[in-house]
């Protein structure tokens, strides 16, 4: 089974649930988050309020581990990108060489940090902390062979999804393992400045 995360925008409420849940389960140094929550680009005639949820995408083609003069990376049979912090001499060249930013130096124990997809957790049959801590169920785990994706409110079939949205760089450079669902058009509502009555 090859795994990745797929993020739900027409769910997502940008309420950082998920990065509070990966910082409450492995207590990282203050400037290092596995997981960020940020805005999405918005069309000024037509705003809504997207938000993406983002991670290490567990790359096909990582860049961070063809880059690593110490081997501290390894990717594992079900797709997933494991760094060995014990290994991490912190020459930051992961960093450099990510697109996607995922990897991050903390200059307080000069080691290099990123998500690891909760693997252990995963081994054991649970979801990664961020997935089942979001309470919408906007993140899930998804199964690429099947096409089950798994979130905090239970398991199904994905609806359409897409590899990349505009404001992530081109899959081309490393083919991440990510999906990600589109929101629906917000309804537009006509509010009177006047109002009568």
């Amino acid at each position: 089974m090859k795994r990745k995360f797929i993020h739900n925008l027409d769910k997502c409420v940008g309420c950082n649930a998920c990065v509070t849940s990966c910082k409450n389960e492995y207590q990282t140094p203050a400037t290092i988050n596995y997981r960020q929550v940020f805005p999405a680009n918005e069309d000024p005639n037509n705003p809504e309020r997207n938000f993406i949820s983002f991670a290490c995408s567990h790359c096909e083609n990582p860049a961070c581990m063809t880059n690593c003069p110490t081997s501290a990376y390894t990717k594992r049979a079900d797709g997933v990108v494991i760094h060995e912090i014990a290994s991490c001499i912190g020459c930051k060249l992961c960093t450099v060489a990510c697109p996607y930013g995922s990897p991050t130096y903390s200059p307080v124990t000069g080691k290099v940090y990123k998500c690891q997809m909760c693997y252990q957790k995963v081994d054991n049959k649970e979801l990664p902390s961020c997935v089942s801590g979001c309470p919408v169920g906007a993140l899930g785990m998804m199964d690429i062979d099947s096409g089950l994706v798994q979130t905090s409110l239970g398991e199904g079939k994905a609806a359409q999804a897409v590899d990349s949205l505009p404001e992530l760089p081109s899959n081309s450079i490393t083919n991440p393992q990510h999906r990600f669902i589109k929101r629906k058009p917000a309804k537009q509502v006509r509010y009177d400045a006047n109002p009568v009555g």
